[in-house]
This record gives structure tokens, C-alpha cells and sequence, in this order.
């Protein structure tokens, strides 16, 4: 009765844990984890925790049979193991990676849940201390990373490679060679993108442009860059996308003007073409690349 009562107490405390990291932060006034690094690992934390709570659950009710555990050196292996993987599937330089596509960004944070449990299980078997104390250290450490320690993330090598890009070309004023050195790496030649995790252009520009507000999003986008879901033409996309801002206005201007009338796209009816001044103008907004998201979310577009 008493194993039966620890993992059952144990199973609704882990999931009240895991929900708690996935669906109560704005109630509690903290941001949205997909705007906020130190939310998405505090939600970590929770899931983490959640994952620890069950592996020791599971451990009790197993060491209820009374049966002894002759050999308990076997869990030692996984008991190091498992927190070891915990903090690589933490790694900051896979985040670019892992956030552009929602269903490895879920199943990673299963493998939270899982190897913190197995961590626990295979701790507790080989003395009971160890388990609670190794799930505390784990627990711990994804408390200190929603702080900053050790896992701000370093430079992404998508805008490792698009800052390169930038300075090779810093002097080129031609629009089709500033988008295939600067965008196509991302959106491809011909403005098709990559389903679920580059949006496209071709088909897009024109409905943004068309859209109250959009002419001047697409400005802020080139300035300040983009970071956070979004839908194109019915598809989710949750990635990052670098500023540009340290081309020239003029740069800027031939950019937005290239996609703005390549692979099919037209500027809408009574839309003159950009202008280096109206590149200028917009530098002075200075948003973060979630504000333009959110202006992104405002627009009436499809």
C-alpha cells in the first residue's frame, strides 16, 4: 500500500510539476517562454523537476516488493549518464536549430522529462540519498541557467554565417546579388523558403506590403530582425531571423525592393518602390526582434 501511495502521490505532483512549466507562466506575470531566455529555462526547471519527482516515485514503488537489490552497482552507470544528458540536450548552440522546428523543440522537452526520471530511478536504486540529492543537483542547475549561469547562448552559426555574408557584401549595392549572399542561404533562390522553418517570400511580400502596417514592418524586420512564432499561409514557423541593419539604407532599400517584385510578387497598386530615405527613417525604432514579432501578429495577413 505505502509503494502504491508513494508512486501515485509521486505521479500527480510530477504532473502538476510539467504543467505548471508548460502552461502557467503568463498567469504568473512571467513572460511567454518563446520571448523570454530566462522563461524557456525556467520552464526547463519545472520539467526537469517533474522528471525527477517520477523517476523516485517509480524507484520507491519498486523497492516496496521488498526484494533486495543484489546487484545496485548496475545503476550506477545510468545514474551519472542521465544528467550528463540532461545538460547537452540543454546545449545553447542547438537552440537555433531545435526552436526552428516546433516538433523537435516538443520532443526535446519529453527528453527532459525522461532522462531527469531516469536519473532519479537509476540513483535511488543504488541508495536511496543519492537519488533525491542528484535530482536536486539537476533540478538546481536548470534553476541556475533560467539565471544566466552557464547557458547564455553563444553566437548562432545561422547568423554566425549571415554576419559574414553581411561584410563580404558591404559594399554591393546590386539587389539580386545583396539577396542570393544575404537571403537565399534562408528564404532560397527563388524566394520559396523551407516549409516549417524558413518562410517564403514569393506569394508573401505582396500580402504584407497590401496589409495596414505591413510596409512598415518589413522595414523594422530588415533593421531589428524577428524572433517567435508565426503562420504563412496556414504553416507555423517558430525561428529567428538576424537584423541587417548594418547594410546601407540604400542597400536596404534595393533588398526590399527586389522581393518585393521577384517570382511573381508586385508592389501593390499605388505603392511607389522603397527608398534609401525611408530605410533611414525607420533606424530610428530600435525594437527588439520579439516587438517586431508582435507587430508581425498585428497585421491582417493570411
Amino acid at each position: 500500500m505505502n509503494g502504491r501511495f508513494a508512486i501515485g502521490t509521486g505521479l500527480l505532483v510530477a504532473v502538476g510539476v510539467a504543467l505548471i512549466g508548460v502552461g502557467l507562466f503568463r498567469p504568473w506575470g512571467l513572460p511567454d517562454p518563446h520571448e523570454s531566455i530566462q522563461a524557456h529555462h525556467l520552464q526547463h526547471f519545472f520539467l526537469v523537476s517533474a522528471g525527477g519527482l517520477l523517476g523516485i516515485a517509480l524507484a520507491r514503488f519498486l523497492a516496496g516488493d521488498k526484494t533486495p537489490d543484489r546487484d545496485r552497482e548496475r545503476w550506477l552507470v545510468p545514474a551519472i549518464l542521465a544528467p550528463v544528458g540532461v545538460m547537452f540536450a540543454m546545449w545553447p548552440t542547438t537552440y537555433p536549430y531545435i526552436e526552428a522546428i516546433p516538433l523537435l523543440h516538443a520532443t526535446e522537452h519529453g527528453v527532459f522529462i525522461a532522462l531527469s526520471a531516469l536519473a532519479t530511478f537509476s540513483a535511488h536504486r543504488f541508495a536511496r540519498p543519492i537519488g533525491w540529492l542528484l535530482g536536486g543537483f539537476s533540478a538546481a542547475m536548470a534553476l541556475a541557467s533560467s539565471l544566466g549561469f552557464g547557458v547564455a547562448p553563444g553566437p548562432s552559426p545561422l547568423i554566425a554565417a549571415a554576419e559574414a555574408a553581411q561584410a563580404a557584401t558591404a559594399e554591393t549595392a546590386d539587389p539580386e546579388a545583396l539577396y542570393i549572399q544575404n537571403c537565399a542561404g534562408c528564404h532560397q533562390p527563388e524566394g520559396a523558403g523551407l516549409p516549417g522553418v524558413f518562410p517564403p517570400l514569393a506569394g508573401n511580400v505582396p500580402s504584407l506590403l497590401a496589409a495596414a502596417g505591413g510596409r512598415d514592418y518589413l522595414k523594422l524586420v530588415l533593421h531589428n530582425g524577428m524572433q517567435g512564432p508565426i503562420s504563412v499561409g496556414g504553416q507555423a514557423y517558430n525561428g529567428a531571423m538576424p537584423a541587417w541593419g548594418q547594410l546601407g539604407d540604400e542597400q536596404l532599400a534595393a533588398l526590399l525592393n527586389h522581393v518585393s517584385t521577384s517570382w511573381g510578387n508586385q508592389l501593390p497598386s499605388g505603392q511607389e518602390p522603397f527608398a534609401s530615405t525611408e530605410l533611414a527613417a525607420a533606424r530610428a525604432e530600435g525594437l527588439t526582434p520579439q516587438q517586431v514579432q508582435q507587430l508581425r501578429q498585428e497585421l491582417d495577413v493570411p
